[in-house]
Formats: structure tokens, sequence, C-alpha cells
């Protein structure tokens, strides 16, 4: 069995170079993406994108002691590339749900 495109594994097997079924697939999922910006920049030129106005202080993680003990605990446990990881993902999970407070379409 192959490993997954993409993880380690896949990696180490095949020292980071695409097959032509994988390239195939990769630039099948970049055409999709480039799609989807091109809709994005047609929806904004129509207006049917709704900015919204967020302050730094929206994506502040909650001021509790839970979440000071968790980022505590990660910052002992997990190396740096996978903390910035986690705060990207909380700042991503965050304008989100900023958007939706707001009325936003996501």
């Amino acid at each position: 069995m192959q490993p997954t495109f993409g993880t380690l594994e896949w990696g180490k097997k095949n020292n980071g170079v695409l097959t032509r079924t994988e390239r195939v697939q990769f630039l099948r999922n970049m055409a999709f993406l480039a799609a989807r910006e091109v809709t994005d920049v047609i929806r904004a030129k129509l207006g049917l994108l709704k900015p919204v106005n967020l302050d730094f202080s929206d994506l502040t993680p909650p001021d509790t002691r839970m979440a000071k003990d968790a980022e505590e605990f990660a910052r002992d446990t997990h190396t740096q590339d996978l903390l910035s990881h986690g705060y990207r993902t909380y700042y991503f999970g965050a304008m989100i749900e900023a958007q939706i407070r707001q009325g936003g379409v996501f």
C-alpha cells in the first residue's frame, strides 16, 4: 500500500518527488483553488461579499485560567513549529467566528 501523498512517510519513500498521477492530482487541486479565487473576485466586484471590521481584540484568546494552563502546557510539551501551527489554527477559527458573529458569509 502506498503512503498517503504529502505525509512524512511518503516524503521519505519518494524523496519528495511527485509521481505523474500525483502531479495530475496536485494540478487539479490547484486549478480548483484558482477557480474558487476567481469566483471570490467576481463576487466581490458584484458586492456579494460582505467584509467585516475586525479589531485584534476580537481575536484575543479567553482570559481564563483554563486557557492559560492549556497554553503553558502546549509551550512545555510542543515544538515551536507545532505551537505556531496551533496559534494559526486558533486565529483562523477566531476570524471565522467573528465574521459569522458580524453577519458575514463564510
